[in-house]
């Protein structure tokens, strides 16, 4: 977001009925080339571009240099943003600036990119990102689109190198249902789409959207009372998506995250955008938890993490192979092939990766309610793998930038103290290691400020992107 409060404000134009695009800030996407394989040995170049997540840029009335949305308390300018009608009608959403050194936290090198996850320029802090993978044949079009890809019978390969990402951070990559074009045509309100990087959402049915459906969040909008990055509206974003990778350089995972509905819908309220977190799973919208395979919550300490059986302070890549009966990984270190290894736990199939057989049985053996069955199970995993999804690349500390010292209310502190715990340690907080599925990763238990201090110049980098039917990819 731009603070530009000296330059003198213009006339507001008249109401347009719509969500507007700026005209400040030349939108032009940075290049994120890929690689797109019909079979072996038969893979060529794909031109691609990434954008940012709406989230991320300067929200502002159209020919006016004010903001509709204020960063340091994360509210609505009552100003310009008095109604959900009048809100969407005149705020616009600018280009952003993906230059080197320009606060966003970014940098691109034609097959890679990296992502920080705090950044500090001009009393400006920035906590986390996100991006999405552009269709390079819509570039010269309009409107944009979002790359979708296909997942059943294929396989997504790419390398990664974290050696700056610690405990607390999390670097995914995840395929999400979204609306290919940001959702303009389902909603048109919605002029901006997957150019500006609009229409995200997942299966923890967020209401931190500033914009859902084309229309401003701005009913019943509360700030966060410690996070000056976060607030909730009245309404949320759901849709089911596949975590491809949730990591740090201690621990990571993958899964697959179903809802009752396909695609983009709109959930209302704390109660009607409930996700099954809790026992009461069949009343929820989706499944946040999924069907997921950590393999040292599967009880393989050895596996992964700093000097392990894959070295995470080194660059490694990743094969995901997404096959009807299993979903796998298969990792390649020093032109070495690593394979997944199979649960240790009684009770779990002897297979690394999920299945119908794993996603039903390790609820039973960690003690958990069903919640991947309850939203439809394997057989509903198996049609969203046929559904067009969207990349989306991030890094979050998922952790208030604030310390606990800046509020004095037990309750607020308390909300920040999981961190992401059920990534890379103890989860739930407290709970009994000798478990089976408690124990996360090697990370500390500490309230999650403590540990973000530590790694608060964290970093990913993603190259080499590859997809195409399984076999396609690389040569293992």
């Amino acid at each position: 977001m731009l603070l530009l409060a000296l330059i003198p404000l213009f006339a507001l134009p008249s109401p347009s009925t719509s969500q507007q695009i700026g005209t400040y800030n030349r939108e032009s996407h940075p290049s994120l080339s890929w690689t797109h394989c019909a079979a072996a040995n038969t893979c060529s170049p794909v031109n691609g571009s990434l954008t940012v997540d709406q989230r991320k840029r300067w929200l502002h009335p159209v020919d006016n240099y004010s903001d509709c949305h204020w960063f340091g308390s994360y509210d609505w300018n009552p100003r310009f943003c008095n109604t959900t009608e009048v809100c969407t009608d005149i705020c616009a959403l600018d280009g952003a600036d993906y230059r080197p050194n320009n606060g966003l936290g970014a940098s691109f090198a034609n097959t890679s990119v990296t992502l920080a996850a705090h950044t500090w320029k001009d009393f400006q802090t920035n906590v986390g990102l996100r991006f999405f993978l552009l269709d390079s044949s819509s570039e010269s079009e309009s409107p944009k689109l979002y790359q979708t890809f296909t997942l059943l019978g294929n396989e997504f390969t790419f390398t990664v190198n974290f050696t700056a990402t610690g405990c607390g951070i999390n670097s995914g990559l995840t395929f999400v249902e979204m609306d290919a074009d940001g959702g303009m045509a389902k909603y048109p309100t919605n002029k901006a789409g997957a150019e500006y990087g609009t229409g995200h959402c997942d299966s923890k049915c967020s209401r931190t959207h500033l914009f859902v459906g084309g229309k401003a969040n701005l009913e019943n909008w509360t700030p966060s009372e410690v996070d000056p990055a976060l607030g909730e509206g009245r309404y949320g974003a759901c849709c089911p998506e596949f975590s491809v990778w949730n990591s740090n350089r201690r621990s990571y995972s993958f899964g697959s995250h179903l809802c009752s509905g396909n695609g983009y819908t709109i959930c209302e309220g704390e109660e009607g955008c409930a996700v099954s977190d809790g026992a009461d799973v069949a009343k929820t919208r989706c499944d946040a938890v999924g069907c997921g395979y950590n393999p040292y919550q599967m009880g393989d300490r050895d596996f992964y993490g700093e000097g392990k059986k894959v070295d995470t302070m080194r660059p490694f890549t990743v094969v995901t192979r997404f096959e009807a009966e299993r979903v796998y990984q298969i990792f390649v270190q020093d032109g070495k092939r690593i394979d997944t290894p199979p649960p240790s736990w009684d009770g779990l199939p002897k297979e690394g990766g999920i299945s119908k057989e794993m996603c039903s049985k390790s609820a039973e053996v960690f003690g958990e309610p069903d919640r991947f069955g309850a939203k439809g199970g394997w057989d509903a995993h198996v049609d969203m793998l046929k559904r067009p999804m969207v990349l989306a690349l991030s890094i979050n500390p998922d952790v208030s930038p604030f310390p606990p010292w800046y509020t004095e209310d037990a309750d607020i502190c308390s909300q920040f103290e999981t961190g992401n715990s059920w990534l890379d340690s103890v989860h739930p907080k407290g709970a009994d290691t000798s478990k089976p599925g408690v124990a996360r990763g090697d990370c500390p238990t500490d309230g999650p400020w403590e540990v973000f201090a530590a790694y608060r110049n964290a970093k990913v980098t993603w190259s080499n992107l590859r997809f195409g039917p399984i076999g396609s990819t690389i040569d293992l």
